[in-house]
């Protein structure tokens, strides 16, 4: 699915929340051009303070 919403807006800003981090999903999607990568907790302070 990230591959068709780059191909069809190539400058959105895709943002990943998972359950289940990886950190070499992470990257590769980072490589592959998500903005950003978050796992579940969700904790705003951690990620916006």
């Amino acid at each position: 699915m990230f591959e068709k919403i780059k191909r069809i807006q190539p400058k959105a800003a895709v943002i990943f929340i998972t359950g289940h981090a990886s950190v070499q999903i992470a990257v590769d999607l980072m490589k592959a051009g998500a903005f950003y990568y978050l796992e579940k907790p969700l904790f705003p302070k951690r990620y916006w303070s």
